[in-house]
Protein backbone atom coordinates (compact mmCIF):
# COMPACT_ATOMS: atom_id res chain seq x y z
CA UNK A 1 0.00 0.00 0.00
CA UNK A 2 1.71 3.20 -0.93
CA UNK A 3 2.30 6.22 1.73
CA UNK A 4 -0.27 8.15 -0.09
CA UNK A 5 -3.23 5.13 0.92
CA UNK A 6 -1.69 5.14 4.86
CA UNK A 7 -1.17 8.92 5.46
CA UNK A 8 -3.53 11.30 3.79
CA UNK A 9 -4.16 14.26 5.31
CA UNK A 10 -7.26 16.88 4.67
CA UNK A 11 -6.97 21.02 5.29
CA UNK A 12 -10.11 22.52 5.12
CA UNK A 13 -9.93 26.62 4.08
CA UNK A 14 -13.84 28.06 5.13
CA UNK A 15 -15.48 31.18 5.11
CA UNK A 16 -13.21 34.05 5.97
CA UNK A 17 -10.04 32.46 5.12
CA UNK A 18 -9.83 29.86 8.32
CA UNK A 19 -7.89 26.94 7.39
CA UNK A 20 -8.23 23.92 9.47
CA UNK A 21 -5.22 20.97 8.75
CA UNK A 22 -6.93 17.55 10.06
CA UNK A 23 -5.06 14.06 9.50
CA UNK A 24 -6.82 10.82 8.00
CA UNK A 25 -4.77 8.91 8.70
CA UNK A 26 -7.08 6.29 10.21
CA UNK A 27 -10.19 7.69 8.89
CA UNK A 28 -11.91 10.70 9.79
CA UNK A 29 -14.19 11.00 12.95
CA UNK A 30 -15.52 14.33 13.92
CA UNK A 31 -14.78 18.25 13.88
CA UNK A 32 -15.93 21.19 15.29
CA UNK A 33 -16.00 24.67 14.83
CA UNK A 34 -16.65 27.76 17.73
CA UNK A 35 -18.76 30.60 16.05
CA UNK A 36 -15.55 32.80 15.96
CA UNK A 37 -13.59 32.15 12.68
CA UNK A 38 -10.20 32.37 14.49
CA UNK A 39 -10.92 29.79 17.37
CA UNK A 40 -11.47 26.69 16.09
CA UNK A 41 -11.55 23.58 18.59
CA UNK A 42 -11.18 20.20 16.46
CA UNK A 43 -11.89 16.68 17.43
CA UNK A 44 -10.70 14.27 15.19
CA UNK A 45 -9.78 10.89 14.75
CA UNK A 46 -7.83 8.34 16.64
CA UNK A 47 -4.52 9.96 16.07
CA UNK A 48 -6.08 13.13 17.10
CA UNK A 49 -3.75 15.02 15.64
CA UNK A 50 -3.92 18.43 13.84
CA UNK A 51 -1.64 19.23 11.08
CA UNK A 52 0.95 21.44 13.35
CA UNK A 53 3.08 22.54 10.48
CA UNK A 54 0.44 24.33 8.98
CA UNK A 55 -0.14 28.06 10.31
CA UNK A 56 -1.05 27.90 14.04
CA UNK A 57 -2.10 24.69 15.20
CA UNK A 58 -3.62 24.15 11.75
CA UNK A 59 -5.85 27.15 11.13
CA UNK A 60 -4.81 29.87 9.53
CA UNK A 61 -7.10 33.09 9.20
CA UNK A 62 -6.82 36.08 6.55
CA UNK A 63 -9.24 39.27 6.43
CA UNK A 64 -9.88 39.88 3.28
CA UNK A 65 -11.37 43.55 4.48
CA UNK A 66 -14.14 43.21 1.67
CA UNK A 67 -17.88 43.82 1.70
CA UNK A 68 -18.55 40.55 3.26
CA UNK A 69 -19.77 37.61 2.20
CA UNK A 70 -16.55 35.58 1.34
CA UNK A 71 -16.93 32.32 -0.17
CA UNK A 72 -13.75 30.38 -1.36
CA UNK A 73 -14.73 28.60 -4.42
CA UNK A 74 -11.02 27.32 -6.43
CA UNK A 75 -7.72 26.70 -5.47
CA UNK A 76 -4.45 25.88 -7.05
CA UNK A 77 -1.34 24.30 -5.63
CA UNK A 78 1.41 25.57 -7.57
CA UNK A 79 4.94 23.52 -8.33
CA UNK A 80 6.75 25.03 -5.56
CA UNK A 81 3.94 23.88 -3.14
CA UNK A 82 2.63 27.35 -2.72
CA UNK A 83 -1.54 27.97 -2.44
CA UNK A 84 -3.39 30.38 -4.49
CA UNK A 85 -7.36 30.57 -3.06
CA UNK A 86 -10.39 32.60 -4.82
CA UNK A 87 -13.07 33.67 -3.41
CA UNK A 88 -16.18 35.70 -4.14
CA UNK A 89 -16.41 38.36 -1.69
CA UNK A 90 -19.46 40.63 -1.97
CA UNK A 91 -19.63 42.02 -5.62
CA UNK A 92 -15.72 41.42 -5.39
CA UNK A 93 -13.18 39.40 -5.82
CA UNK A 94 -10.45 38.01 -3.16
CA UNK A 95 -7.52 35.93 -3.74
CA UNK A 96 -5.00 35.01 -1.16
CA UNK A 97 -1.40 33.14 -1.50
CA UNK A 98 -0.45 31.09 1.04
CA UNK A 99 3.52 29.71 1.73
CA UNK A 100 3.55 25.92 2.17
CA UNK A 101 2.90 26.08 5.76
CA UNK A 102 0.07 28.33 5.85
CA UNK A 103 2.05 31.44 6.41
CA UNK A 104 0.40 34.61 4.47
CA UNK A 105 3.21 34.56 1.15
CA UNK A 106 4.09 38.51 2.11
CA UNK A 107 5.67 39.40 -1.72
CA UNK A 108 1.79 38.97 -3.00
CA UNK A 109 -0.17 42.03 -2.82
CA UNK A 110 -1.14 43.63 0.66
CA UNK A 111 0.27 40.87 3.42
CA UNK A 112 -0.57 38.36 1.06
CA UNK A 113 -4.02 38.65 -0.44
CA UNK A 114 -5.78 41.42 -2.90
CA UNK A 115 -9.14 42.50 -3.46
CA UNK A 116 -10.35 43.80 -6.76
CA UNK A 117 -13.76 45.72 -7.47
CA UNK A 118 -13.89 43.82 -10.83
CA UNK A 119 -16.95 41.23 -10.28
CA UNK A 120 -16.79 37.69 -9.26
CA UNK A 121 -14.46 34.83 -10.46
CA UNK A 122 -15.32 31.32 -9.99
CA UNK A 123 -11.80 30.04 -12.45
CA UNK A 124 -8.99 30.16 -11.23
CA UNK A 125 -5.00 29.37 -12.64
CA UNK A 126 -1.69 29.66 -12.64
CA UNK A 127 0.90 30.30 -15.05
CA UNK A 128 4.24 28.39 -15.04
CA UNK A 129 5.77 31.91 -14.22
CA UNK A 130 3.39 32.55 -11.26
CA UNK A 131 1.12 34.83 -13.17
CA UNK A 132 -2.77 34.59 -11.80
CA UNK A 133 -5.69 34.15 -14.22
CA UNK A 134 -9.23 34.20 -12.88
CA UNK A 135 -12.61 33.77 -14.82
CA UNK A 136 -16.01 34.62 -14.19
CA UNK A 137 -18.36 37.83 -14.68
CA UNK A 138 -18.34 41.16 -14.60
CA UNK A 139 -21.81 41.59 -12.57
CA UNK A 140 -24.11 39.43 -10.24
CA UNK A 141 -27.26 41.26 -12.24
CA UNK A 142 -28.91 40.37 -15.48
CA UNK A 143 -26.53 42.05 -18.00
CA UNK A 144 -23.90 39.92 -16.68
CA UNK A 145 -20.81 38.88 -19.72
CA UNK A 146 -17.79 36.69 -19.48
CA UNK A 147 -14.85 38.65 -17.54
CA UNK A 148 -11.12 36.94 -17.80
CA UNK A 149 -8.26 38.73 -15.67
CA UNK A 150 -4.96 38.32 -15.26
CA UNK A 151 -2.34 39.05 -12.79
CA UNK A 152 0.77 39.74 -12.49
CA UNK A 153 2.95 37.49 -9.81
CA UNK A 154 2.67 40.21 -6.97
CA UNK A 155 -0.86 40.37 -7.62
CA UNK A 156 -1.17 43.58 -9.33
CA UNK A 157 -3.34 43.58 -12.90
CA UNK A 158 -1.34 42.52 -15.64
CA UNK A 159 -1.29 45.45 -18.20
CA UNK A 160 -0.16 43.02 -21.04
CA UNK A 161 -3.60 41.11 -20.65
CA UNK A 162 -6.37 42.82 -22.63
CA UNK A 163 -7.45 46.28 -21.19
CA UNK A 164 -5.12 46.79 -18.25
CA UNK A 165 -5.35 43.12 -17.03
CA UNK A 166 -9.29 42.51 -17.57
CA UNK A 167 -10.96 41.35 -20.73
CA UNK A 168 -14.89 41.46 -21.06
CA UNK A 169 -16.65 39.56 -23.48
CA UNK A 170 -20.18 40.65 -24.63
CA UNK A 171 -22.50 37.06 -25.76
CA UNK A 172 -25.76 38.82 -26.18
CA UNK A 173 -27.22 37.23 -23.65
CA UNK A 174 -26.87 36.77 -19.56
CA UNK A 175 -23.52 35.10 -18.77
CA UNK A 176 -20.74 34.10 -16.97
CA UNK A 177 -17.84 32.03 -17.07
CA UNK A 178 -17.68 29.16 -14.40
CA UNK A 179 -13.97 27.83 -15.54
CA UNK A 180 -10.85 27.72 -17.32
CA UNK A 181 -7.97 25.72 -18.22
CA UNK A 182 -4.68 27.22 -19.28
CA UNK A 183 -2.42 26.09 -22.08
CA UNK A 184 0.94 26.12 -22.55
CA UNK A 185 1.44 29.17 -24.75
CA UNK A 186 -0.45 30.93 -22.27
CA UNK A 187 -4.04 30.96 -24.11
CA UNK A 188 -6.77 30.76 -22.00
CA UNK A 189 -9.75 28.15 -22.53
CA UNK A 190 -13.39 29.26 -20.59
CA UNK A 191 -15.90 27.57 -20.10
CA UNK A 192 -19.07 29.74 -20.30
CA UNK A 193 -22.66 28.92 -19.32
CA UNK A 194 -25.85 30.57 -18.96
CA UNK A 195 -27.03 32.70 -22.32
CA UNK A 196 -30.31 32.34 -24.47
CA UNK A 197 -32.20 29.14 -25.07
CA UNK A 198 -31.41 26.95 -27.19
CA UNK A 199 -29.06 25.75 -24.52
CA UNK A 200 -25.70 25.19 -25.32
CA UNK A 201 -22.06 24.12 -24.23
CA UNK A 202 -19.56 26.93 -25.03
CA UNK A 203 -15.84 27.39 -24.68
CA UNK A 204 -14.16 30.44 -25.42
CA UNK A 205 -10.59 30.85 -25.85
CA UNK A 206 -8.59 33.58 -25.52
CA UNK A 207 -4.58 34.46 -27.01
CA UNK A 208 -1.75 35.29 -24.64
CA UNK A 209 -2.42 38.98 -24.60
CA UNK A 210 -6.17 38.51 -23.84
CA UNK A 211 -7.83 39.15 -27.74
CA UNK A 212 -10.88 36.38 -28.73
CA UNK A 213 -8.48 33.57 -30.75
CA UNK A 214 -9.67 33.73 -34.33
CA UNK A 215 -8.11 30.21 -34.94
CA UNK A 216 -10.47 28.43 -32.45
CA UNK A 217 -14.03 27.80 -33.14
CA UNK A 218 -15.99 30.54 -34.73
CA UNK A 219 -13.59 33.77 -33.37
CA UNK A 220 -12.67 31.93 -30.79
CA UNK A 221 -16.01 30.58 -29.88
CA UNK A 222 -17.06 26.98 -29.85
CA UNK A 223 -20.92 26.36 -29.53
CA UNK A 224 -22.37 22.57 -29.25
CA UNK A 225 -25.80 22.79 -28.96
CA UNK A 226 -27.80 20.46 -26.52
CA UNK A 227 -31.03 19.16 -26.07
CA UNK A 228 -32.57 20.77 -23.15
CA UNK A 229 -31.00 23.23 -20.15
CA UNK A 230 -26.97 22.79 -20.15
CA UNK A 231 -24.47 24.36 -18.79
CA UNK A 232 -20.98 23.47 -19.66
CA UNK A 233 -19.32 23.83 -16.30
CA UNK A 234 -15.31 22.54 -16.43
CA UNK A 235 -12.56 22.68 -19.09
CA UNK A 236 -9.76 20.62 -19.06
CA UNK A 237 -6.81 20.00 -21.57
CA UNK A 238 -5.84 16.93 -21.91
CA UNK A 239 -2.37 15.56 -22.66
CA UNK A 240 -2.65 15.92 -26.73
CA UNK A 241 -3.79 19.59 -26.42
CA UNK A 242 -7.57 18.56 -26.72
CA UNK A 243 -10.24 20.39 -25.19
CA UNK A 244 -12.82 18.63 -22.59
CA UNK A 245 -16.17 20.01 -21.78
CA UNK A 246 -18.34 18.80 -18.86
CA UNK A 247 -21.28 19.90 -17.49
CA UNK A 248 -25.04 18.52 -17.67
CA UNK A 249 -28.07 18.62 -20.22
CA UNK A 250 -31.80 18.29 -18.74
CA UNK A 251 -34.13 17.14 -21.07
CA UNK A 252 -37.61 19.16 -20.20
CA UNK A 253 -40.44 17.26 -19.30
CA UNK A 254 -42.16 16.02 -16.48
CA UNK A 255 -39.18 13.86 -14.73
CA UNK A 256 -36.56 16.58 -16.00
CA UNK A 257 -33.79 13.33 -17.23
CA UNK A 258 -30.88 14.98 -16.57
CA UNK A 259 -27.54 13.79 -18.16
CA UNK A 260 -23.68 14.12 -17.47
CA UNK A 261 -21.95 15.64 -21.02
CA UNK A 262 -18.77 16.26 -21.53
CA UNK A 263 -17.45 17.11 -24.96
CA UNK A 264 -13.99 16.76 -27.01
CA UNK A 265 -12.86 19.25 -29.08
CA UNK A 266 -9.46 19.36 -31.52
CA UNK A 267 -7.32 22.29 -30.85
CA UNK A 268 -9.34 24.47 -33.42
CA UNK A 269 -12.59 24.10 -31.57
CA UNK A 270 -13.99 21.52 -33.96
CA UNK A 271 -15.50 18.41 -32.29
CA UNK A 272 -13.30 15.37 -31.99
CA UNK A 273 -15.43 13.21 -34.35
CA UNK A 274 -13.32 10.14 -31.98
CA UNK A 275 -14.87 10.61 -29.09
CA UNK A 276 -18.42 9.51 -28.17
CA UNK A 277 -20.99 10.33 -30.98
CA UNK A 278 -19.40 13.31 -32.92
CA UNK A 279 -17.83 14.08 -30.49
CA UNK A 280 -20.09 13.97 -27.58
CA UNK A 281 -21.11 11.57 -24.40
CA UNK A 282 -24.00 12.18 -22.78
CA UNK A 283 -24.59 9.61 -19.83
CA UNK A 284 -28.26 9.64 -17.90
CA UNK A 285 -27.61 9.72 -14.38
CA UNK A 286 -30.90 10.67 -12.95
CA UNK A 287 -33.54 13.21 -12.02
CA UNK A 288 -32.58 17.19 -11.88
CA UNK A 289 -29.12 16.10 -11.30
CA UNK A 290 -25.96 18.15 -11.79
CA UNK A 291 -22.42 17.84 -13.16
CA UNK A 292 -19.50 19.99 -11.22
CA UNK A 293 -16.60 18.36 -11.56
CA UNK A 294 -14.49 16.36 -13.89
CA UNK A 295 -10.60 15.18 -13.40
CA UNK A 296 -8.51 13.27 -16.62
CA UNK A 297 -6.85 10.16 -15.80
CA UNK A 298 -2.98 9.32 -17.24
CA UNK A 299 -4.63 6.38 -19.25
CA UNK A 300 -6.97 9.04 -20.67
CA UNK A 301 -10.12 7.72 -18.82
CA UNK A 302 -12.46 10.79 -17.99
CA UNK A 303 -14.16 11.02 -14.47
CA UNK A 304 -17.12 13.59 -13.99
CA UNK A 305 -19.23 13.84 -10.74
CA UNK A 306 -21.81 16.00 -9.45
CA UNK A 307 -25.14 15.12 -8.01
CA UNK A 308 -28.13 13.05 -8.17
CA UNK A 309 -31.43 12.32 -6.23
CA UNK A 310 -29.01 9.73 -4.27
CA UNK A 311 -26.58 12.47 -3.74
CA UNK A 312 -22.81 12.35 -5.14
CA UNK A 313 -22.46 10.55 -8.19
CA UNK A 314 -19.32 9.67 -10.67
CA UNK A 315 -19.20 8.56 -13.91
CA UNK A 316 -16.01 7.40 -15.89
CA UNK A 317 -15.69 7.63 -19.80
CA UNK A 318 -12.63 5.75 -21.56
CA UNK A 319 -10.65 7.48 -23.93
CA UNK A 320 -12.92 7.45 -26.86
CA UNK A 321 -16.17 8.73 -24.28
CA UNK A 322 -17.49 5.35 -24.05
CA UNK A 323 -18.87 4.36 -20.34
CA UNK A 324 -16.52 2.52 -18.67
CA UNK A 325 -18.31 -0.75 -17.73
CA UNK A 326 -15.59 -2.05 -15.33
CA UNK A 327 -16.48 1.32 -13.18
CA UNK A 328 -19.44 1.76 -10.48
CA UNK A 329 -22.43 -0.56 -11.31
CA UNK A 330 -20.79 -2.25 -14.77
CA UNK A 331 -22.71 1.20 -16.55
CA UNK A 332 -19.92 3.37 -16.08
CA UNK A 333 -21.49 5.34 -13.01
CA UNK A 334 -21.51 5.19 -8.90
CA UNK A 335 -22.78 7.08 -6.41
CA UNK A 336 -22.16 7.21 -2.73
CA UNK A 337 -25.20 5.34 -1.25
CA UNK A 338 -28.50 7.06 0.79
CA UNK A 339 -26.55 8.46 3.49
CA UNK A 340 -25.64 10.96 1.17
CA UNK A 341 -29.01 11.49 -0.46
CA UNK A 342 -29.71 15.07 -1.28
CA UNK A 343 -26.07 15.87 -1.75
CA UNK A 344 -23.86 17.82 -3.93
CA UNK A 345 -20.23 17.22 -4.66
CA UNK A 346 -18.51 20.35 -6.51
CA UNK A 347 -15.70 19.23 -7.33
CA UNK A 348 -13.59 15.73 -7.42
CA UNK A 349 -9.80 14.91 -7.77
CA UNK A 350 -8.27 11.75 -9.29
CA UNK A 351 -5.23 10.33 -6.61
CA UNK A 352 -1.70 8.86 -8.00
CA UNK A 353 -3.77 5.74 -6.69
CA UNK A 354 -6.81 5.75 -8.69
CA UNK A 355 -8.87 6.29 -5.68
CA UNK A 356 -11.68 9.15 -6.13
CA UNK A 357 -12.07 11.94 -3.46
CA UNK A 358 -14.88 14.16 -3.26
CA UNK A 359 -16.13 17.14 -1.84
CA UNK A 360 -19.24 18.82 -1.57
CA UNK A 361 -22.73 19.20 0.32
CA UNK A 362 -24.34 16.62 2.70
CA UNK A 363 -26.90 17.26 5.19
CA UNK A 364 -26.23 16.26 8.84
CA UNK A 365 -27.91 17.58 12.24
CA UNK A 366 -26.13 19.61 14.34
CA UNK A 367 -28.59 20.69 16.47
CA UNK A 368 -32.49 20.02 17.22
CA UNK A 369 -33.77 17.05 14.53
CA UNK A 370 -33.60 19.33 11.22
CA UNK A 371 -30.60 18.51 8.71
CA UNK A 372 -28.34 21.23 7.90
CA UNK A 373 -26.13 21.72 4.53
CA UNK A 374 -22.60 20.79 5.61
CA UNK A 375 -19.32 20.15 4.19
CA UNK A 376 -18.95 16.50 2.85
CA UNK A 377 -16.44 14.22 1.28
CA UNK A 378 -16.56 10.80 -0.04
CA UNK A 379 -13.66 8.54 -1.40
CA UNK A 380 -14.45 5.57 -4.06
CA UNK A 381 -11.72 3.23 -4.88
CA UNK A 382 -10.81 2.89 -9.26
CA UNK A 383 -13.71 0.23 -9.05
CA UNK A 384 -16.63 2.68 -8.28
CA UNK A 385 -17.08 0.99 -5.20
CA UNK A 386 -17.11 3.19 -1.94
CA UNK A 387 -13.40 2.68 0.11
CA UNK A 388 -14.04 1.37 3.34
CA UNK A 389 -11.03 2.56 4.88
CA UNK A 390 -12.00 6.23 4.41
CA UNK A 391 -14.20 7.43 7.19
CA UNK A 392 -16.97 5.46 7.91
CA UNK A 393 -17.88 3.45 4.90
CA UNK A 394 -16.36 5.71 2.41
CA UNK A 395 -17.68 9.11 3.52
CA UNK A 396 -16.68 11.07 6.88
CA UNK A 397 -18.85 10.49 9.88
CA UNK A 398 -18.21 14.85 10.42
CA UNK A 399 -19.13 17.77 9.71
CA UNK A 400 -16.69 21.18 9.67
CA UNK A 401 -19.47 23.10 10.11
CA UNK A 402 -22.92 24.15 8.17
CA UNK A 403 -22.03 25.29 4.70
CA UNK A 404 -20.67 24.14 1.30
CA UNK A 405 -17.23 22.63 0.28
CA UNK A 406 -16.27 23.67 -3.34
CA UNK A 407 -13.17 22.64 -4.47
CA UNK A 408 -10.59 20.18 -3.77
CA UNK A 409 -7.07 19.44 -4.98
CA UNK A 410 -4.08 17.45 -4.26
CA UNK A 411 -0.11 18.27 -2.56
CA UNK A 412 2.29 16.30 -4.00
CA UNK A 413 2.26 14.17 -1.11
CA UNK A 414 -1.28 13.02 -1.42
CA UNK A 415 -2.65 15.46 0.87
CA UNK A 416 -5.87 16.92 -0.22
CA UNK A 417 -6.74 20.57 0.62
CA UNK A 418 -10.59 21.55 0.29
CA UNK A 419 -11.77 24.89 0.37
CA UNK A 420 -15.46 26.46 0.64
CA UNK A 421 -17.91 28.46 2.83
CA UNK A 422 -19.23 28.20 6.40
CA UNK A 423 -22.52 29.69 7.53
CA UNK A 424 -21.91 32.93 10.14
CA UNK A 425 -23.02 31.25 12.80
CA UNK A 426 -22.92 27.71 13.94
CA UNK A 427 -23.56 25.09 16.60
CA UNK A 428 -20.21 23.68 18.04
CA UNK A 429 -20.59 19.87 17.83
CA UNK A 430 -23.11 17.72 15.05
CA UNK A 431 -25.12 15.70 17.37
CA UNK A 432 -26.28 12.58 15.14
CA UNK A 433 -26.27 11.46 11.76
CA UNK A 434 -29.54 12.21 9.65
CA UNK A 435 -31.73 9.40 8.81
CA UNK A 436 -30.65 7.26 5.67
CA UNK A 437 -33.06 8.30 3.11
CA UNK A 438 -34.55 5.80 0.61
CA UNK A 439 -33.21 6.07 -3.29
CA UNK A 440 -36.02 6.91 -5.33
CA UNK A 441 -38.80 4.78 -7.57
CA UNK A 442 -37.72 4.67 -10.57
CA UNK A 443 -34.26 6.03 -10.24
CA UNK A 444 -32.23 2.74 -11.41
CA UNK A 445 -33.39 2.90 -14.74
CA UNK A 446 -30.54 1.98 -17.73
CA UNK A 447 -28.46 5.20 -18.07
CA UNK A 448 -28.55 5.36 -21.74
CA UNK A 449 -25.03 6.25 -24.19
CA UNK A 450 -27.26 9.76 -25.47
CA UNK A 451 -30.13 10.87 -24.80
Amino acid sequence: MSKEDTTPHVRFHPLAWPVIALSLAAGLSSCARSAAPTSTPLRLSAQQVPDSSFGQGGVVTTDLRSRGGEEAQKIVVMDDGRLIIVAVAGAQIGVARYLPDGAPDATFGTQGHVTLDLGYALGLGVMADGRIVLAGSNDFGSAQNVRVIRLLADGALDPSFGTGGVVTTDLGGSDTAFDLALQPDGRVVVARAYGPLPSSFFALRYTADGQLDPTFGLGGIAQTPMHGFSQSERVRIDSSGRIVLAGMDIIDGSDQRGYAVVARYLADGILDPTFGQSGVSSTYIGQVAGVHAIDIQPDGRIVVGGAGFVGFIVVRLDAQGTPDWTFGGGDGVADAGPDFGGGHAWWLVVRRNGKILMAGTTAHIFSGSTPQDSWGLAQFNPDGSLDTLFGDQGHPDFAVAPGTARDITLQSDGRAVVVGALDQEFPREREQRPERRPRRQGLEIPRSHGP
